[in-house]
C-alpha cells in the first residue's frame, strides 16, 4: 500500500504487509525509509487492520454459539478500513447502488488522480484538491461515477473550505450519535452507508441493510425477510450484531470465493 509521509511535503512511500504470526504482521518497505516514516507506517497499518481493537467479547459469543469448541478464535472479525475516514467515505459513495465490480472500477479510475509511489507504481488515494481540480466532467466521463460525482465534489469542497473536519474521526474522538450525525450530514451517505461507516469505527450496534443483505437472507433462510425480521435475527448479538451479520456473509454467501476469482 502507498502511504503519505507525515506532513505530506515529500512523495509517498510503499509498504507490503505480511502475516508474521497468529496475531502479528510485518511491514516490508519497498525502499529504505527512516525510523520516523517506519513508525508512521506502523500507525497506519495498525489503524487500517484494526490491530488495537479488542474483539474478545465477540469471539466469546461465537464460541458460545458453536457450543462444541470448534471455534478457534483465529483473530477474525476485523474489518479493513482506509488510512482516513475521507477515503472510506468516498469509496462508500462510489459503492452505492452499483455492482461491486463496477464500484472497484470507479475507485481504481479515481486513484489515477493520486500521486504515484515511484518504486512500485502504486497510487496514493487522491486528496480532495486533486478531485476538485479534475472536476465533474472528468469524474463522469473518465471515472464513470455518474450521479455520484456531485456527492464526491461536494464532500471535497466541504473539506477544502474547512466547513467539514474529519480529523476528529480519524483520531477516534467521535463516537455514537455524534459520529452517526456527522456521517448522515454528508450528501450521498444514507442510513445503510452510515451504519457501514460506523462499523469501520468500532460501532457494530446498527445493521447495514441493503439489497445485498436482503439477498443474503433469501439465500440462508430460503425466504424473503422484512427489515424488521432481519433486525430480530441478529438482536441476540447485542452491540456486535452488525459484525455477526458480516460473519454470516463471509461464511455463507460464497462472496469471498467470487471475489478471489
Amino acid at each position: 500500500m502507498a502511504i503519505a509521509r507525515p506532513g505530506g511535503k515529500a512523495g509517498p512511500f510503499a509498504i507490503t504487509i505480511r502475516q508474521a504470526g497468529a496475531k502479528s504482521v510485518r511491514l516490508v518497505p519497498s525502499a529504505p525509509i527512516d525510523s520516523k516514516n517506519l513508525d508512521h507506517a506502523a500507525r497506519v497499518a495498525t489503524h487500517c487492520l484494526r490491530l488495537g481493537e479488542d474483539l474478545s467479547e465477540f469471539h466469546a459469543l461465537i464460541e458460545k454459539e458453536a457450543g462444541d469448541g470448534s471455534y478457534d478464535g483465529a483473530g477474525g472479525g476485523r474489518l479493513l478500513r482506509s488510512p482516513t475516514a475521507y477515503e472510506d467515505i468516498v469509496k462508500s459513495i462510489l459503492g452505492t447502488n452499483v455492482a461491486w465490480s463496477q464500484a472497484v472500477k470507479m475507485i481504481h479510475s479515481l486513484c489515477k488522480l493520486g500521486v504515484m509511489e515511484p518504486a512500485t507504481g502504486i497510487m496514493l488515494f487522491p486528496a480532495p484538491a486533486d478531485i476538485l481540480k479534475a472536476g465533474g466532467e472528468w469524474l463522469r466521463t473518465e471515472a464513470r461515477v455518474g450521479y455520484r460525482a456531485d456527492y464526491v465534489l461536494e464532500l471535497c469542497h466541504r473539506l477544502e473550505s474547512g466547513e467539514l473536519d474529519l480529523s476528529p474521526v480519524d483520531r477516534g474522538e467521535l463516537a455514537g450519535p455524534e459520529l452517526k450525525k456527522l456521517f448522515l450530514s454528508i450528501k450521498g451517505v444514507g442510513k445503510s452507508t452510515t451504519h457501514y461507516l460506523l462499523m469501520l469505527h468500532g460501532d457494530y450496534s446498527h445493521l447495514s441493510i441493503d439489497s445485498a443483505t436482503r439477498a443474503l437472507m433469501r439465500q440462508v433462510t430460503g425466504r424473503e425477510l422484512k427489515d424488521e425480521e432481519i433486525e430480530k435475527r441478529y438482536a441476540r448479538w447485542g452491540r456486535w450484531k452488525a459484525l455477526a451479520l458480516w460473519r454470516e456473509w463471509f461464511t455463507s454467501s460464497g462472496w469471498v470465493d467470487k471475489v478471489a476469482k
